[in-house]
């Protein structure tokens, strides 16, 4: 009863559509774009823009710091390829990795996590439905907030299940793309734990993450 109690409490101070949205963009009409589209499948939630960090703009003082791992500034600059899928393509991997990091501050010092969305996002007509459905049922289960949720490109759910959650499964490995996810406190302060050096893209970082911790980040898709 008292678990029922503190469920019934989470989701009343945490339910999806109060959740802070943040989506990454280089530019201002990018960011509008976005934003229209998340509105139009019914979302409700605040909704803001976090400028894409550029980095190339900032490999000068990348490099200076030692922010990233010498294989990585290896493959960017003198092999001009990738030893693996995972690894990070260009500077612009780089960028896209500390701009997924600081909303992770910001997730980290927030009371109950936040959405993060790119540029290339696509939801669906049924995005709010899907996504509402499953933050609501992981919280039922889990007695509390997901540490992570991904939503994916469109949010298109299929019929997957966690445990008695219909609409997605636990992720324990690899993960593929960062389009839009949720992120609560505690998984941001998990992914901040072994962010540095940078030397896979955020996608491939955060499935390194669950890989190492499978029964302590509760992370789902």
């Amino acid at each position: 009863m008292v678990i029922q109690d503190k469920t019934i409490e989470n989701m009343s101070v945490c339910a999806f559509n109060t959740l802070p949205l943040r989506i990454i963009t280089l530019h201002l009409r990018e960011y509008e774009t976005v934003q229209n589209a998340f509105k139009t499948t019914g979302f409700t939630n605040p909704i803001s823009r976090f400028v894409a960090i550029n980095g190339k703009e900032r490999q000068m003082q990348l490099k200076e710091d030692g922010v990233i791992s010498i294989r990585a500034l290896c493959e960017i600059e003198k092999m001009k390829t990738r030893e693996a899928h995972s690894s990070i393509p260009s500077w612009g991997g780089v960028g896209c990795y500390l701009s997924h990091e600081a909303l992770w501050r910001e997730a980290a010092e927030s009371p109950n996590g936040i959405l993060i969305a790119e540029a290339d996002v696509s939801p669906l007509p049924d995005a709010m439905i899907t996504a509402t459905t499953a933050f609501d049922e992981l919280i039922l289960r889990l007695g509390g907030l997901p540490d992570v949720l991904h939503l994916g490109y469109s949010f298109s759910l299929d019929s997957r299940s966690f445990e008695g959650v219909t609409t997605c499964k636990r992720a324990t490995n690899r993960v593929m793309g960062t389009l839009c996810y949720y992120v609560s406190p505690a998984g941001a302060r998990a992914f901040l734990k072994r962010s540095r050096p940078i030397e896979v893209q955020v996608d491939s970082y955060m499935g390194y993450c669950y890989m190492l911790n499978p029964n302590t980040i509760k992370a789902f898709h």
